[in-house]
């Protein structure tokens, strides 16, 4: 926080702002929007829903991934988002098919690398994350298949705990048709299914990861860290 205009003998507050409200999503005719200088560190979820923005200037804030509705803005031709913290794009964002200009410069990015970013330009970032997102997707079902083998009964219920499927365990426990195995696998598919609208492919991977640290499946955790590991450096 810091004063300015003193000598006019007036006093502005420099307030950096650190959350957009949810109603910001309902003003569907917004053609521009800049919201660059303040401390974001998320945008709405329902982001995309401003169908008419054109121009979205968004840089110097703490960004740290984007919803994955933005991939919804089909009027968009401009994205800045210099100087954040963001470390991947979300890997749909090839669908921005108006977007003529996309400005990435000082964020940590890991996918894309930054030589696919430099030209500002959609398509090779575009081109490269449809490759990324289909591993990862690849990944994320191995993943799944590696837990439903390994974790035990008596784990099954604190790691539903962990990700917020109680009622879905309670559910599935009174099947008594189906195995431990083909359990695990519906309570996963469930909760992929509740949060692909807002997670992609690596934000879950990278989710399941923790919780199974959390539940103290640390053995599980490294098998899917070597699985990650293996498939980053072969083609999948």
């Amino acid at each position: 926080m810091s004063k300015r205009g003193a000598d006019l003998g007036t006093t502005f507050l420099d307030i950096q702002i650190t959350k957009l409200p949810e109603e910001l999503c309902n003003l569907t005719q917004l053609k521009e929007l800049d919201i660059s200088h303040n401390a974001f560190e998320t945008l709405p979820n329902d982001f995309g829903e401003i169908k008419s923005l054109v121009r979205l200037i968004a840089a110097s804030n703490h960004l740290r991934q984007l919803p994955k509705s933005i991939t919804s803005l089909s009027c968009l031709q401009e994205l800045n988002l210099n100087n954040n913290q963001l470390t991947s794009l979300p890997g749909d964002i090839y669908r921005l098919e108006a977007l003529k200009e996309i400005h990435l410069d000082g964020n940590p990015l890991l996918a894309p690398p930054r030589e696919f970013c430099e030209g500002k330009q959609l398509y090779p970032i575009g081109r490269y994350l449809q490759t990324v997102d289909i591993r990862n997707e690849k990944i994320l079902q191995k993943m799944f298949q590696i837990i439903s083998f390994d974790i035990s009964k008596s784990d099954f219920e604190e790691f539903c705990n962990k990700l917020q499927l109680q009622t879905t365990f309670r559910v599935l426990q009174k099947d008594k048709t189906l195995k431990l195995q083909d359990k695990v696998l519906s309570a996963l598919n469930i909760w992929k299914m509740e949060n692909q609208a807002k997670m992609s492919p690596i934000a879950m991977i990278e989710y399941l990861t923790r919780v199974l640290v959390m539940a103290d499946l640390h053995s599980l955790a490294n098998k899917v860290g070597t699985l990650r590991t293996f498939t980053e450096v072969m083609n999948f």
